[in-house]
């Protein structure tokens, strides 16, 4: 009866070693393949993540690119406003020894008057007068265009200076 007994006994561990043993089995295949599908995971997101460090490291690059542009074109800017600002003081120079010029003209011009036997007064000299320009449409959008300049007389003259031409062209949007 012992050995019954311990036979049994032997029987129902084996039997549960065996079921231990398919679970175990069971888990381990489970794990390999959950880690299999991790290891897949991993190597898709590596990927992704080598994809968007090569965009990132383009898009650093262009951004650097756009900054130094942008940087040379605010020295150009600034260049250009002290040109401008130079071409701007030699206009005010000019115009102000123009005026200047017409103030003296017009002195000379009445003390000539007085040596002509009163037939020529300060009063009797007009000169023309004209309007500021006035600017027509330009004959293109972009790429350069021309357009016309218009002024009228205001004043005719009489024994004094004629009148500067009424009418210019000039170019326009010069810019693509």
């Amino acid at each position: 009866l012992l050995h019954d007994n311990m036979g049994m006994f032997w029987g129902e561990v084996k039997d549960r070693y065996e079921q231990k043993n398919a679970e175990l089995v069971a888990k381990k295949k489970r794990c390999s393949d959950t880690e299999r599908t991790m290891q897949e995971e991993i190597s898709s997101l590596n990927a992704i993540l080598q994809e968007r460090n090569v965009a990132l490291g383009e898009a650093t690059a262009e951004q650097a690119e756009d900054t130094q542009a942008q940087i040379d074109k605010q020295r150009e800017q600034r260049e250009m406003d002290r040109r401008v600002g130079e071409i701007y003081e030699r206009c005010e120079r000019s115009l102000t020894w123009v005026q200047g010029n017409i103030v003296l003209l017009r002195k000379v011009r009445g003390e000539m008057a007085q040596f002509s036997n009163g037939t020529m007064t300060p009063e009797k000299i007009i000169d023309c007068s004209v309007s500021d320009w006035t600017a027509g449409q330009c004959s293109a959008s972009c790429l350069g265009g021309t357009q016309i300049l218009t002024r009228t007389v205001i004043q005719e003259k009489s024994l004094g200076v004629k009148c500067p031409p009424l009418q210019m062209v000039q170019k326009c949007s010069d810019f693509p």
